[in-house]
């Protein structure tokens, strides 16, 4: 559920806070009516706040054979772009503003996301903001060969990794194997950890120079856009998020858990 704290933080007004809620307690969606007498408020004002998160692109309309009226409920999670696309809305960045939107399916697409980030120069910045399910997904749909010449290229060159993952994120780390942690170890990483409910998703945003790479292991899904003012803002709230987040040291934490295995 989205708690006041967050809608506040997001800028969401409690009203649309309430219909979300709501929302994500229903399976096949409910009417603008039914909506209406759960949030008690008029159906002129909760028609009026769902244009407003169909424009953001957190909801959707539908047609049901189950109701002669459209009903309304959450955006698919895969549904990578309309709900950046939302946030960008949300924090007053016009979408027109977008110069190249490129959106790939498939593991060959998004082995080719993956590289692009390791065009980079050297001891250049990459930051990134990881969601709670992605790094469990990246071990099970990628090859841990793949993955393996990915981390050498890191090293390597060596590319500095900044970004925000979650406590769960972060435990991920518990159950690989010794392979799959010396491939870990001895990046050049700089890791801060938030609670889970913060990056509850399955996507890892990745942004380099005036580029974003959007990818979700799970569905197979990339999206690559290239905006100079979209990833400057998106380093600054990935900055401002540093502030209030745990700072980890995850190489020592990978030393741990390989010495605790030999």
């Amino acid at each position: 559920m989205i708690t006041s704290d967050q809608a506040a933080l997001l800028g969401v007004p409690s009203q649309e806070k309430k219909i979300l809620n709501l929302l994500m307690t229903s399976k096949i969606g409910l009417t603008a009516t039914a909506i209406s007498d759960h949030v008690s408020e008029p159906r002129t004002t909760v028609n009026f706040y769902l244009k407003k998160l169909l424009d953001k692109g957190w909801v959707k309309k539908i047609k049901s054979p189950e109701s002669q009226y459209p009903l309304w409920c959450l955006n698919d999670k895969s549904s990578i772009k309309n709900t950046l696309l939302g946030f960008f809305t949300l924090v007053g960045i016009t979408p027109t503003a977008l110069t190249t939107v490129t959106v790939k399916e498939g593991y060959e697409q998004i082995k080719d996301a993956y590289e692009k980030i390791l065009e980079v120069g050297k001891t250049e910045r990459v930051f990134v903001i990881q969601g709670s399910h992605s790094p469990f997904a990246t071990i099970k749909n990628l090859p841990v060969e793949f993955i393996e010449k990915m981390h050498e290229t890191q090293k390597q060159k060596p590319i500095i990794l900044e970004g925000i993952t979650s406590n769960s994120g972060l435990s991920v780390f518990d159950d690989m194997t010794m392979r799959e942690l010396r491939s870990h170890y001895g990046r050049l990483t700089v890791v801060y950890v938030i609670p889970d409910e913060y990056l509850d998703f399955d996507a890892e945003i990745f942004i380099f120079k005036n580029s974003i790479v959007i990818i979700q292991p799970d569905t197979a899904t990339s999206l690559v856009i290239k905006d100079e003012n979209i990833a400057l803002a998106l380093k600054k709230l990935i900055e401002f998020i540093e502030l209030y987040a745990q700072k980890v040291d995850v190489n020592s934490y990978i030393k741990e858990l390989i010495e605790k295995a030999t």
